[in-house]
């Protein structure tokens, strides 16, 4: 098992940089909490400066970015890897009715269901932790590795890394 950002654009990463290592891939649930939570991932945010003097305008384009109809459109196009925030676009087929067994059929599906419950709180791994992760994973990806080995080098470095930190 290999953990990943929790961004869907690193399925799109491993897809282009390593395509074996893609055709190998899945994808799982976000891990829930000690109270049976699950993180929402890596969501984005939005926020105006309390004393800007565009208010108005700043309202307006975050009523934009948080359309239904808006994010439902986004996220179906082809070039863009992104999940709504707003329950409505997660109940579109696009999301509900996936048939496709690839990593990002199953990702799409697997994080539409998982969203509607989801709190925003998340695990964060320290930058160490996660360079430690990310490189081992770009190493295999670039053939220098195994994946096996690969894996197995990132869990050494991050139980070492959070051993450290106590």
């Amino acid at each position: 098992m290999a953990y990943g950002s929790t961004n869907p654009s690193f399925v799109r990463f491993v897809k282009q940089n390593s395509p074996s290592v893609y055709a190998k891939t899945a994808v799982g649930q976000q891990p829930y909490d000690a109270l049976g939570r699950a993180s929402a991932g890596a969501p984005q945010y939005i926020s105006v400066a309390a004393t800007s003097k565009h208010a108005a305008v700043a309202l307006s384009f975050a009523e934009y970015l948080t359309d239904a109809e808006n994010q439902t459109a986004w996220c179906k196009d082809p070039d863009v890897v992104i999940f709504p925030t707003t329950t409505a676009s997660l109940d579109d087929p696009f999301f509900q009715n996936v048939t496709g067994s690839d990593p990002f059929s199953q990702a799409r599906k697997l994080v539409a269901d998982q969203l509607k419950t989801a709190d925003t709180n998340q695990t964060n791994l320290s930058p160490a932790v996660q360079n430690a992760i990310v490189g081992q994973v770009q190493l295999a990806m670039q053939g220098k590795k195994s994946p096996a080995q690969a894996v197995k080098d990132a869990q050494a470095k991050a139980d070492e890394l959070l051993k450290q930190a106590g």
